[in-house]
């Protein structure tokens, strides 16, 4: 059987057996941040698709805050389209807080 532990935090071992011991030395992965461009072009991309009005500073606004993270990215951009309203930077500045 083979367990997959991620963590966004570096540690030195998997912790398990008797006594908490630490029996393998876990695989580290360092990904590295996404360009703001990147995210911007692919909120972009998905707001035309889903046809969701969204301004290309309010795509730059969520990029940056989302500080080089997809994920972060898409779901600030889900919750702006909840208000169903055009998202512009007003709008994102409320949203993030």
């Amino acid at each position: 059987m083979s367990v997959v532990l991620c963590l966004t935090d570096k540690v030195r071992g998997f912790l398990g057996g008797k006594n908490g011991r630490v029996y393998q030395t876990p695989q580290r992965f360092d990904f590295k941040r996404i360009a703001t461009d990147v995210i911007i072009s692919r909120l972009l991309e998905i707001s035309a698709k889903e046809g969701i009005d969204i301004t290309e500073d309010a795509a730059r606004i969520i990029s940056r805050v989302s500080r080089g993270g997809m994920r972060d990215a898409i779901s600030l951009l889900e919750l702006c389209a909840g208000a169903n309203t055009k998202i512009d930077d007003k709008l994102v500045f409320d949203t993030v807080g």
